[in-house]
């Protein structure tokens, strides 16, 4: 895939920040959907990148990897995405340190009801994507992450 400006833009924000490489996890039952998403992410300039295929895999790796930034898929075995959700916010080191910011998390669905949605947001979700998505609808997820993390001290720890 070539790379847009918004890539690059985002790149660079990447670059300029004061950061601490940012940690990222991506849930998906879908072992293709989660690579594909990984590269996109790769290609914006995050290195660590851990993948989960099903919901337990996705909370036990939350526990161990501590990632900045997730992408949870809401239909997934052995616990949905959105149990993992609730379960990643009270677990979520991030909301605990002192500086407060909590883990950025992405709910990503090929069904997007309402219903959805609404227990995603009410479950402390910070963005929804639907599948099939765009490299530019991930890139204003990942800004917005940015944008988010650099207003509450400039740094990701």
């Amino acid at each position: 895939m070539a790379q847009t400006d918004d890539d690059a833009s985002l790149q660079l924000a990447t670059q300029s920040l004061l950061i601490k490489d940012p940690k990222v996890l991506i849930a998906d039952d879908v072992d293709m959907a989660a690579k594909l998403l990984g590269s996109f992410v790769r290609r914006l300039g995050f290195r660590f990148i851990t993948t989960s295929l099903d919901g337990e895999q996705a909370l036990h790796a939350f526990t161990l990897v501590h990632p900045h930034l997730v992408f949870l898929d809401i239909e997934m075995p052995r616990m949905d995405g959105l149990e993992v959700l609730r379960r990643m916010r009270e677990q979520d080191p991030h909301a605990l340190a002192p500086h407060g910011r909590r883990t950025f998390i992405t709910m990503v669905s090929a069904h997007s009801t309402l219903n959805h949605i609404q227990e995603a947001v009410k479950s402390g979700a910070d963005g929804f994507l639907v599948k099939p998505y765009t490299n530019q609808k991930l890139a204003g997820i990942v800004k917005k992450f940015y944008e988010r993390w650099q207003k509450k001290n400039g740094v990701l720890v």
